[in-house]
């Protein structure tokens, strides 16, 4: 008889191991089970010619303010693989870009920081289009609190679908899709 074990892990939370040249990360994504691999000796790393970034523009370190959601939302989003992805928004992050005030919806990830996937109208020819990643710390006063919240627009950054078919990355949701251009952070990747 064999026996069944079944396997926990808290969203995102990655188990890894490393065999030769390669790393691995167990990683859950709802109740779907991925494992990301990584080779040190693949020909698309060895080809590999760096990332292209906007210059440091410091008019895109934006402070917004927190307004924590009284009942947290579930937010459903479309994965790179054709799938859905849900988890839960505490709030949102209110801020002024170009003139023009609008607002995004983080996760919170597992150290307490905000993660981001948003998408503005530089999705449409110079950052990735399928949408782009930017991690924040904690509102000022906590998460479940009225506080301010740091966006660092400089540090916003490709999900790893932007490198590659095999990902499993969510998109954005629609309340992250911004009709106002941020030219900041990390650009399209071109092999």
């Amino acid at each position: 008889m064999r026996a069944h074990t079944r396997l926990e892990l808290a969203e995102d939370h990655a188990h890894s191991f490393t065999w030769s040249s390669c790393r691995a990360n167990l990683i859950q994504r709802g109740s779907a089970l991925y494992l990301r691999v990584r080779d040190a000796r693949s020909p698309e790393l060895r080809s590999f010619k760096g990332l292209k970034w906007y210059e440091l523009d410091r008019k895109f370190r934006i402070s917004g303010q927190w307004t924590p959601f009284s009942v947290p939302k579930k937010i459903t989003m479309p994965t790179a693989d054709g799938r859905t992805f849900s988890d839960v928004s505490l709030g949102f992050v209110t801020f002024t870009v170009e003139g023009r005030t609008v607002h995004l919806e983080p996760i919170q990830q597992t150290d307490g920081t905000l993660g981001f996937l948003f998408r503005d109208q530089t999705s449409r020819s110079t950052t990735y289009g399928a949408g782009i990643e930017l991690i924040a710390p904690a509102p000022s006063n906590g998460i479940h609190a009225s506080g301010t919240v740091t966006l660092d627009f400089n540090n916003a950054h490709n999900p790893p679908c932007a490198y590659t078919g095999y990902a499993t990355c969510p998109i954005p949701p629609k309340d992250n899709q911004l009709n106002v251009s941020i030219p900041a952070g990390e650009k399209r990747y071109h092999p």
